[in-house]
């Protein structure tokens, strides 16, 4: 049986309609994809107990250079039923409270601190931590306390360098009953501000401190030198001295014996 010449025309660009639809439909998630990477922030979806959320974290100001007031940017909400790593969709709900039930573990090298998270002013869901990063390093962030009435312990940390961000949709366990199902984005390390400041350059807190104890360990150096130099030469004069006075006083014990004795 032929089909007719009008049917193959229809059937063809049907095809062409669904292959276009798909073609934009790829690069839709192309582009979600790479503005998720090229966010600043990291994503995270985490399940916790019986409901799931999302984690959106970052530095308060980006890109953060050393010495400047910046901190830790925090977003939860339960997620969306539509898209689980996007915070403003369709029945996505923010998460409030969490100041009463989390600190932040901050960790730079060998140090450590932990401060109290605080409730955005007027944004639900969001939550902030104000401090000076002084080193240019990687920070690694741990959320500790409980949501959901589960203890937590959910790490983020910065990249360093020209960060590409992270993709990773591996199912990883964090403790028991919090499991982490989604990881998206990444979010820079603190930055040197040469080349950025104007008019003139000033040094960091740290190079500061360097380089006056450099300073102060010169100046002991110097001053320990002169009084090495002065204890020498007084010894020297000590040792004059005392010569002097043996030779003088070996001199009046020679006259004082030659003296003739008194009959």
């Amino acid at each position: 049986m032929l089909i007719p010449l009008k049917n193959i025309y229809i059937v063809g660009i049907l095809r062409t309609m669904m292959n276009y639809k798909f073609y934009l439909a790829c690069m839709f998630l192309a582009l979600i994809l790479a503005s998720a990477l090229a966010s600043g922030h990291e994503r995270q979806v985490i399940k916790i107990g019986d409901k799931k959320y999302l984690f959106t974290v970052g530095f308060l100001n980006e890109p953060t250079y050393v010495d400047d007031k910046s901190g830790l940017d925090v977003q939860v909400v339960q997620v969306s039923p539509l898209n689980a790593l996007d915070a403003t969709a369709e029945g996505a709900k923010p998460v409030i409270g969490l100041e009463n039930t989390l600190k932040v573990e901050i960790t730079a090298g060998d140090k450590k601190i932990t401060l109290p998270l605080e409730a955005t002013w007027k944004d639900p869901g969001a939550y902030e931590v104000v401090f000076f990063p002084t080193l240019e390093t990687t920070y690694t962030f741990k959320l500790i306390g409980k949501i959901n009435n589960l203890s937590v312990t959910i790490p983020f940390s910065c990249q360093p360098g020209d960060h590409e961000g992270t993709s990773n949709n591996q199912t990883t366990p964090l403790s028991d009953e919090v499991i982490r199902l989604n990881q998206l984005g990444g979010f820079g390390c603190p930055q040197p501000r040469e080349g950025i400041q104007f008019p003139e350059h000033s040094f960091s807190d740290v190079e500061l401190t360097k380089k006056v104890e450099d300073n102060v360990i010169q100046d002991l150096a110097s001053q320990n030198s002169h009084y090495a130099l002065a204890a020498l030469i007084i010894s020297m004069i000590a040792l004059v001295l005392i010569m002097w006075t043996m030779v003088k006083f070996n001199a009046l014990r020679a006259a004082h014996s030659k003296k003739p004795a008194h009959a």
